[in-house]
């Protein structure tokens, strides 16, 4: 019989501007944990959700619900395009430090009340994305996800 351990916790030192993301990153990891890839295949899958489960988060009245509305009213007038986490502050209004709080608790919000569903938008870390991108996190929704977002805000 095999016993399971939990991984032990190291200390990895990562610049303060990073810190947030790689919480995003492990909060992710919680959920789906990695599998074996071939290639550049390690891009992160978005989730796409049915429109009813849109419009059951974008109806409920957490902070968390509420402020990542927000950022998919955003991203869904422009599927496709990648919004910055300082873009997405001016565009929605919302502090950055609440966009963090937000993203850094909608795994646990999804794990709570979506079955532990994948987000349904992805996010890349800026320079990956190529030259320009600042580093910070970047948020994407694709066309499909877009237009069911938008199904369910209309609804």
């Amino acid at each position: 019989m095999t016993v399971l351990t939990p991984d032990p916790f190291v200390s990895v030192p990562v610049p303060l501007s990073y810190v947030i993301p790689v919480y995003e990153l492990i909060a992710r990891l919680a959920v789906a944990p990695p599998t074996e890839v071939d290639g550049d295949e390690t891009e992160p899958e978005e989730v796409t959700w049915p429109v009813e489960d849109l419009r059951r988060f974008a109806e409920t009245p957490t902070t968390t619900s509420v402020t990542i509305g927000k950022v998919l009213d955003v991203l869904a007038a422009s599927p496709g395009e990648y919004f910055s986490t300082s873009q997405l502050e001016n565009l929605t209004g919302v502090p950055r430090s609440n966009l963090k709080g937000a993203f850094s608790a909608l795994t646990r919000h999804l794990k709570a009340h979506y079955e532990a569903r994948g987000w349904m938008l992805t996010f890349e870390w800026g320079p990956s994305l190529g030259a320009g991108y600042p580093v910070e996190a970047h948020y994407v929704l694709s066309h499909e996800q877009a237009e069911r977002w938008l199904q369910a805000r209309a609804s």
